[in-house]
């Protein structure tokens, strides 16, 4: 990640994470900061990180594990993974919430967050794209790529319902 000025820092914190046994010896140190300049060359970084997540499509399988929050999300960004996915899951029990129970505002928020903690691209779990907000899921994808977001995925399962949605519903 580089030196962040200390005058530019909004979060700072340290973690640490040490695995060792007899095949690894790995020893994970990272600060999670969002600092004006990460704001700034954001738009330049949202395309790259695109672009990046559309050859990782092209070139076959990959895996995209899910980071809860802002500390998860650093760790697995320095672990050597291409991509991340969100959680509606993790979002909602980091909030103390069910799946399914998150607005629109607070995964845009979330999403936006772990957007500027990583370089890396990330897909976003948008539960069903919320339909019923409003502009519906036209305006959730759009605002989820204003956050930063490379990709998303809508739910097929209804909660209302408990079941899985008809083929061709969503659309």
């Amino acid at each position: 990640m580089g030196q962040v000025p200390v005058k530019d820092v909004r979060k700072l914190r340290t973690h640490r994470w040490q695995r060792r046994d007899s095949s690894c010896d790995i020893d994970v140190r990272f600060v999670l900061a969002i600092t004006s300049e990460v704001l700034h060359n954001r738009g330049m970084r949202e395309d790259e990180r695109r672009r990046r997540f559309h050859d990782l499509h092209v070139s076959g399988t990959f895996l995209m594990p899910n980071p809860h929050d802002l500390g998860s999300c650093r760790l697995l960004s320095e672990l050597g993974f291409e991509a991340l996915a969100t959680t509606s899951g993790g979002l909602a029990a980091s909030l103390g919430r069910r799946d399914m129970s998150v607005s629109r505002d607070q995964l845009v928020e979330h999403v936006t967050s772990l957007c500027a903690a990583t370089d890396l691209p990330v897909n976003v779990d948008a539960e069903q794209c919320f339909p019923a907000s409003p502009g519906g899921i036209e305006a959730t994808v759009a605002l989820l790529a204003e956050a930063g977001a490379a990709g998303c995925s809508i739910e097929d399962w209804d909660p209302d319902d408990a079941c899985v949605e008809a083929v061709g519903l969503p659309t």
